[in-house]
């Protein structure tokens, strides 16, 4: 009778006669060594405990480690700097494999917009999904099949409350994070705020409270914010004073809140790196204004207030939340 390793080691040798590999032999490879596609699960490494990986992620993982690999009965020790070709040549399509089922499955969400990005490798560097419904945290888990994601934008998906920012840690390229129109609470900021990469973040219309801002000042590499709390008072003075805390923070974007020189903006006095500031559709005073340009003479201010035309739009949310 054949022992596993007889089946599973040929089985991979074969990954080195073709770049293409049916998904079938796939299946095959990863059954007889007890693992499966599926995100609940994983295998051993030397340095830490079984965790939820996919194919793809899994094999990067193995490529990239010295790893304890557990094939059923059969424990194998792999130096992965020794790895032989015929390994490595199967990464990129498992990958491909990996995203193109990622795709699909939120595809299947029925978004009224589903917009995606691909790099010269042919691998997903942005996704924009907008009026999504059924988009769930536990969705965001498809996000681990996109090693090389640099842009996300989820728009209008209201059942959507930044739980789901757990999934997005390991993805080390993100770059831009945008949410408009959810439920994004300060959790989700706390999920982030130790991301190596991320440099930009938008906020729009979501759940994220003065509190969460203390969250993205502690991204160690923010460079671009911008919070729009719809003249509710979820952000507004002490938010953005906080946002101040951020030693990387260049550009500054406030739209539709009320703000003042001394409850915020004075913070922003002698910042080391701050190059832009927009405050859109806010309420403020013109002295305050002034204050303000006269803190940062070589930084770009711009100042759009509320005017006779613009104010009707919002005026139903300011008498609810600031007509005292």
């Amino acid at each position: 009778m054949r022992s596993e390793r007889d089946i599973v080691l040929p089985a991979l040798a074969r990954l080195s006669d073709t770049r293409r590999r049916d998904e079938a032999e796939t299946a095959l490879i990863f059954k007889r060594c007890r693992l499966r596609s599926s995100f609940d699960s994983g295998f051993t490494v030397a340095s830490g405990p079984t965790r939820p990986f996919n194919q793809g992620l899994l094999i990067r993982r193995l490529i990239s480690n010295f790893c304890q690999v557990e094939f059923g009965r059969l424990s194998m020790t792999l130096n992965l700097f020794l790895v032989p070709a015929f390994l490595l040549a199967g990464v990129s399509s498992l990958q491909a494999a990996d995203e193109a089922s990622a795709l699909q499955a939120l595809k299947d969400l029925n978004p009224k917009k589903f917009e995606v990005e691909n790099n010269d490798a042919g691998q997903v560097t942005s996704i924009r999904i907008d009026g999504c419904r059924d988009l769930t945290d536990e969705h965001l888990r498809h996000f681990a099949a996109f090693p090389e994601l640099r842009e996300l934008k989820i728009s209008h998906a209201t059942k959507f409350d930044g739980s789901g920012a757990r999934y997005l840690t390991d993805l080390q390229h993100l770059e831009s994070l945008q949410v408009g129109g959810t439920r994004f609470s300060n959790e989700g900021l706390q999920f982030l705020s130790s991301h190596p990469n991320l440099q930009a973040l938008q906020l729009r219309h979501a759940g994220v409270t003065d509190d969460g801002m203390t969250y993205a000042a502690q991204m160690p590499n923010l460079k671009e914010i911008l919070v729009s709390p719809k003249f509710t008072k979820k952000i507004a003075d002490a938010g953005v004073r906080k946002l101040a805390q951020s030693k990387t923070l260049e550009d500054l974007t406030v739209e539709q809140t009320f703000l003042t020189y001394e409850g915020s903006l004075s913070a922003y006095k002698n910042h080391p790196s701050l190059k832009t500031v927009y405050l859109r559709d806010v309420l403020i005073g013109e002295s305050d204004i002034e204050k303000l340009k006269a803190d940062h003479p070589n930084a770009n201010i711009r100042v759009k207030v509320l005017d006779d035309k613009t104010r009707p739009r919002y005026q139903k949310a300011i008498d609810k939340h600031w007509k005292n």
